[in-house]
């Protein structure tokens, strides 16, 4: 067994103070993970993460040991912990450079085809969703469904074009309904007696406008 599994369990069941070694414990910096497991094992007597777990586990007093080591070594929790935080957003960081630099690459490649191929996907998604949403809109305008387009479906069809625009801290921001304008409000009451006809007629009208839009997607994905 790990200690990342020793840091699981003092997160969810030691406190708030036992809590910070678990963090050190299931982090991804080395000097975090060696000083957790020292005040572990001064508090438990051990260095085996099986056996130490055991001890927190069965004997309360252990917790309450380690509780009061991370009261006294608080500053030094607190430096590892920023240094961990420190390298989650560095690791982020270049991740996000790779993407770019691959998208660079991509962009000023030798091959036509590797060259165009981002920029065409951008253009279909782009011609796509708007067909997608003048159809649906206008069958709607017409009554030849009783719902227009949906919202989700334009999102993931314009997708590649928003990605292609750089709109990568979309989900950040709220996510495509955000980036659409799309207010919901979702009242949920149980439906009287009185209303469960008009209910009813008005989910096989919706039934059906599912089925013309799945139609209608079926084209646009043919064209």
């Amino acid at each position: 067994m790990s200690w990342s599994k020793v840091g699981e369990w003092l997160k969810g069941n030691a406190g708030t103070g036992a809590a910070l070694v678990g963090s050190l414990l299931t982090g991804n910096v080395s000097g975090a993970v060696a000083a957790g497991v020292a005040l572990v094992g001064s508090a438990t007597g051990t260095d085996d993460p099986v056996k130490a777990l055991q001890s927190l586990q069965q004997d309360p007093a252990t917790v309450i040991r380690l509780r009061e080591l991370a009261v006294q070594e608080s500053d030094s929790i607190r430096k590892h912990i920023q240094a961990m935080h420190e390298a989650d957003l560095k690791d982020q960081q270049e991740a996000h450079r790779q993407q770019q630099d691959t998208i660079r690459t991509g962009d000023t490649a030798e091959d036509e085809y590797v060259r165009h191929t981002r920029p065409m996907m951008a253009r279909q998604s782009w011609y796509a969703t708007a067909v997608y949403l003048i159809a649906f809109e206008g069958f709607k305008a017409f009554e030849v469904t009783q719902i227009g387009a949906n919202f989700e479906l334009a999102a993931l069809l314009v997708a590649p074009a928003a990605a292609y625009l750089g709109f990568r801290t979309v989900d950040k921001a709220g996510g495509f309904k955000a980036l659409l304008g799309v207010k919901r409000n979702v009242q949920l009451s149980r439906p009287s007696r009185r209303n469960h006809r008009v209910i009813h007629a008005g989910s096989v009208d919706q039934a059906q406008g599912s089925r013309a839009e799945a139609h209608g997607i079926l084209l646009l994905l043919r064209i």
